[in-house]
């Protein structure tokens, strides 16, 4: 892909030889006006045969995915994904098709990241600093590990205790066990609950007088404890 002449080229890639241009001056394909592009950024070949490409455009940028008849040379435009409020970014800017069929788009000189359903339907829309520029931007799978221990308080209530779980920057933990005991060698499990982001809240029976919590991830495996705490908040 060369932006600045506006074409896409297959080329061999033994002999280096042009196949053929789609786009710019010379274009070996009849293209629909809806599926014209300028100043473009990462064409990527899908594996239906079409292509995607960032549209830097003349005036309004834009994601495009394009029909490509190789036997017929000829393009035309299967779908475009904008934002409500069109941009112009002059340089920059990628397509990343996801594998449920959405479409990530980094806007490059204009500080956005937008998703977009397989229909085009805009799901999510970010906006970075003002100062700042994407060259491109993706979404992958992601893991963060918690800095330090996971941090427990709790607080006395007329019928018990309750008692606050976080973990800054983990994403691991699914399920929070709440175990009892006099001891950190005696600990038992009494029960355990659902992560539900940030902190994770747990109501305690009178009974209980000592606690400590295990993360524990997906697969059952623990990957972060705190210490035990007596429900008067001093560590034992």
């Amino acid at each position: 892909s060369s932006r600045n002449t506006h074409t896409i080229y297959k080329i061999d890639r033994r002999s280096g030889a042009i196949i053929w241009r789609l786009g710019g001056k010379h274009s070996d394909f009849a293209i629909d006006p809806a599926a014209a592009f300028a100043w473009q950024h990462d064409a990527r070949r899908q594996g239906d045969g079409s292509i995607t490409l960032f549209d830097n455009g003349e005036r309004t940028s834009r994601a495009i995915s394009l029909a490509v008849d190789e036997s017929a040379r000829r393009v035309a435009l299967r779908r475009a994904f904008t934002r409500p409020t069109s941009v112009h970014s002059t340089s920059q800017g990628n397509v990343q098709v996801l594998p449920n069929g959405n479409v990530l788009v980094g806007w490059g000189a204009q500080p956005y990241v937008s998703e977009f359903s397989r229909d085009g339907e805009l799901i999510f829309d970010a906006q970075l600093g003002s100062s700042y520029v994407s060259y491109r931007a993706y979404r992958v799978p992601w893991s963060g590990l918690g800095a330090g221990n996971p941090a427990l308080v709790t607080e006395r209530t007329p019928n018990g205790s309750n008692a606050y779980v976080s973990w800054n920057g983990d994403t691991r933990v699914s399920r929070w066990v709440a175990l009892t005991g006099t001891s950190p060698s005696t600990l038992s499990p009494i029960g355990s609950v659902a992560r539900t982001g940030f902190e994770t809240a747990l109501r305690l029976s009178r009974s209980v007088t000592t606690l400590a919590l295990h993360g524990v991830d997906d697969a059952g495996r623990i990957v972060g404890s705190t210490g035990l705490v007596a429900l008067d908040r001093t560590p034992i």
